[in-house]
């Protein structure tokens, strides 16, 4: 008799194949039975009417399978672009959308499974959300990065990460859907809208995001009702943003700051609403966000004003932040300056990044590269961080040499050096490399992040390392199927164990894309069959491996 584990999996791969089948079989008919691609821009017969469109623009234009329909006629007369610029324009967006997922890493390792996260240690990194700094407030700062992240494009820069939002203005309107369904009622809608010019309007253009999610993660049933909303106006003399983001869930107690390890996890209310305005000019940029907290019983409320300016000469930039927060709960006001400069003279590439508010608390950062041949570069890193609130083993000061591989296909950037950490002096080295590999059709995609410190410290590992693998084989028609796998691994260490013990993870996951806007995946969650996820008990409900369905939907119209 089949188990009710076996009755789950055989349920899964059958809900696959019902999907994924119809779909494959009718996108490869569409495109045997018809003379035309899929989608093709469509250039009617010329017309003579009022549209200002030059003659050149209508000539022959290259199309793929996901090119976007638009008829002539339909063309809105604010639409002051022919239809290839348009659609070059579109791909452009939606290749930076995937580049900035794809290429993203941190110096640390970051655990996820859809869209929850998990690191061994909380992360001392600085959060920047549309200009305005993430002042955190209980709960630690992974929870933060994964409340932002599936809402924004993300950059880590010099111990910032930074969330923006793109200024889509085209007319066309794009729709993306992530759908989940798992084991563990691990479940997750994930929807976003982007339009320009809305309603016709040239000057009004929108983007919503909703975040739905339910399951079981680290022994505590969350949910999740998270909300993003982007509406900005362009003129000549500027641009006027209008931003909010809703953050409703329950979550487990693991997530507060300095949590301790919990046998069984407490479910808590973590709420947060807040609402900006920033002015966007060549003179000064102008801003204001009001934020309201609430985790558990504890509630915080917080006003802030901003004055920045961007400063651009040739290969140099200098971006400076001036902020006024008024914590409006006990009354508790401060000043907060960031800066980011990057210059780039001949061989010579230097970056520089950090904040102050006072002399208690204080990062700043620096990185400075120097080429010595093509594609290879000398690096130098230096930071120094000081605050009042304590980062689990985040260096005070550090200082690395090493080498910079930047190749089209590959880049490696290997450092080692000293730092100080919790009042001791210690040794690094520390590599992170991304490649992207392709022959014929076969395509290979790495990621790795590597630490190794030489410190006899019982609550912290030796070694840490993050590798993903991704075979893919690309077929006509922007189809492909991928075979992907991720291994975590941490040498022994006892933070919030009782003994010392190495942690090592796999996971695993098989994609079916149909052109470039639509994929199904499954993926095999704990192959190594792990009890605990770096210190924290996993439910028994999840305990072995298990399955997650994925789909992902890109739609244009």
């Amino acid at each position: 008799m089949m188990t009710r584990k076996e009755v789950k999996i055989g349920l899964i791969i059958y809900l696959v194949l019902f999907i994924m089948l119809p779909v494959i079989c009718q996108a490869q008919n569409e495109i045997i039975e018809s003379e035309t691609v899929i989608d093709s821009l469509e250039i009617a017969q010329p017309v003579k009417d009022s549209l200002e469109i030059p003659a050149d623009s209508l000539t022959v234009i290259e199309v793929s399978a996901d090119s976007i329909y638009i008829p002539v006629e339909e063309i809105p007369d604010t639409m002051r672009i022919s239809l290839k610029e348009l659609k070059q324009s579109l791909d452009q967006y939606l290749e930076d959308v995937k580049n900035n997922k794809e290429k993203l890493q941190f110096p640390f390792i970051l655990y996820n499974e859809n869209f929850h996260l998990k690191t061994p240690f909380d992360p001392g990194i600085r959060f920047i959300k549309n200009g305005f700094t993430v002042i955190p407030f209980k709960i630690s700062n992974l929870h933060i990065l994964q409340n932002y992240n599936p809402f924004f494009n993300t950059e880590y820069k010099r111990g910032f990460t930074i969330f923006t939002e793109s200024d889509y203005d085209l007319p066309v309107a794009v729709s993306e859907s992530f759908l989940c369904l798992g084991e563990g009622d691990m479940n997750y809608a994930f929807v976003s809208f982007t339009k320009g010019k809305i309603l016709g309007l040239k000057n009004i253009n929108l983007k919503i995001d909703y975040l739905g999610q339910e399951g079981q993660w680290l022994s505590v049933n969350e949910k999740s009702h998270n909300f993003n909303l982007h509406l900005f106006s362009s003129y000549n003399w500027g641009k006027l943003h209008l931003y909010h983001t809703t953050i409703d869930q329950k979550i487990s107690t693991n997530k507060l700051v300095n949590a301790p390890e919990l046998p069984v996890s407490k479910r808590i209310k973590d709420k947060l609403s807040d609402t900006a305005i920033l002015f966007e000019n060549k003179y000064i940029n102008v801003g204001m966000k009001y934020e309201r907290l609430e985790t558990d019983t504890l509630k915080r409320e917080i006003s802030e004003v901003i004055l920045s300016k961007k400063l651009e000469w040739g290969t140099h930039h200098i971006n400076g932040n001036y902020e006024y927060f008024m914590n409006n709960t006990d009354d508790t006001d401060f000043h907060l300056l960031t800066l980011d400069h990057h210059s780039q003279i001949a061989f010579l590439d230097l970056g520089n990044s950090g904040y102050y508010q006072d002399d208690e608390n204080h990062f700043f950062a620096s990185e400075l590269e120097y080429t010595v041949l093509q594609g290879i570069n000398v690096v130098v890193d230096y930071s120094i961080f000081k605050s009042e609130n304590i980062f689990f083993f985040q260096p005070e000061e550090r200082t690395g040499t090493g080498l910079v591989f930047d190749l089209a296909f590959l880049k490696i950037k290997a450092i080692a050096g000293k730092e100080n950490l919790n009042e001791e002096n210690t040794y690094f080295a520390e590599t992170t490399s991304y490649a992207d590999l392709h022959y014929n059709r076969l395509q290979l995609k790495m990621k790795n992040w590597t630490l190794f410190r030489d410190i006899e410290l019982e609550e912290l590992p030796i070694w840490q390392c993050q590798t993903s693998l991704e075979f893919i084989l690309n077929l006509e028609y922007n189809n492909a199927i991928k075979l992907g796998i991720e291994h975590v691994y941490t040498s022994e260490y006892s933070y919030t164990c009782d003994n010392r013990d190495k942690f090592s993870n796999l996971d695993a996951w098989l994609a079916f894309q149909v052109t470039k806007r639509f994929e199904i995946k499954i993926d095999a969650v704990n192959l190594l069959n792990i009890d605990r996820l770096f210190a924290y008990p996993v439910s028994e409900q999840l305990s072995g491996p298990r399955f997650n369905v994925n789909l992902h939907w890109i739609f244009i119209n």
